[in-house]
């Protein structure tokens, strides 16, 4: 089964006239922010962007957009979160918090750390499709993904401000995640260079730089073609 994959790098960057095919639309970690190790501001209004971005789904029933990250105050405890919202049909369908806070710039004095949720189950022409988001740093703890392959993961979305001087390290492990799970591993990255690599760890995208608007095609038939000699899902001995 194939799947129409869109990155983008700002809500303004998204070309409307090319995600009426796209199955998703992935927006890189803290898109509407300056998030750096010096400064954190809040450059496009959150509340105006999620409207914006409401309707942007609500024109394009197909599609899921995922929406990066945002800075986020949870309307239950009154807390701060880097979190994630799915939207389709104009409506959120999924939403997970940044759950390792990257200390270095300070993240754990901004937010709160978010908990486990989980993989989020769509239809895509009559398909099931199994999606699953971990946000930058979170990419580092492989038993975050192991859980969510144990739930039958197909397609990691990994939203990222993660530093090109550490562009080797980004590149690696989402090709190892790929590898090790057997899954799709999508990676945005508004620092440096976006991945998508396959379930063997073949690269089937990449970025030069930084990506203003891209789309590629992914296969999921390629996930049970890689797992015909092996299963990783089926001999994992959680110690």
């Amino acid at each position: 089964m194939q799947i129409t994959i869109g990155l983008a790098s700002h809500i303004n960057t998204i070309d409307l006239a090319r995600i009426t095919d796209l199955d998703f639309l992935l927006l890189p970690e803290m898109f509407n922010c300056v998030y750096t190790p010096d400064k954190f501001e809040v450059v496009d209004d959150t509340d105006g962007t999620i409207e914006k971005l409401k309707a942007i789904s609500a024109a394009n029933p197909r599609l899921h957009l995922i929406a990066g990250t945002l800075p986020i105050t949870d309307e239950d405890d009154g807390e701060l979160y880097n979190r994630s919202l799915t939207f389709r049909n104009g409506e959120v369908i999924h939403s997970v918090s940044k759950i390792h806070l990257f200390r270095p710039i300070k993240d754990d004095r901004l937010f709160k750390k978010g908990s486990y949720v989980g993989n989020f189950s769509t239809m895509i022409r009559e398909n099931e499709v199994l999606a699953g988001i971990a946000i930058c740093y979170d990419l580092r703890f492989p038993e975050l993904i192991r859980r969510m392959t144990l739930e039958r993961l197909q397609v990691l979305f990994v939203p990222a401000h993660w530093a090109k001087a550490r562009e080797f390290a980004w590149k690696t492990l989402l090709c190892a995640r790929a590898i090790e799970n057997q899954v799709f591993v999508v990676g945005l990255n508004n620092a440096s260079k976006s991945f998508c690599f396959a379930p063997e760890g073949e690269c089937r995208y990449e970025s030069e730089d930084i990506v203003d608007f891209a789309t590629f095609e992914i296969d999921l038939n390629e996930i049970d073609e890689s797992k015909k000699l092996f299963n990783t899902r089926f001999d994992t001995e959680l110690l």
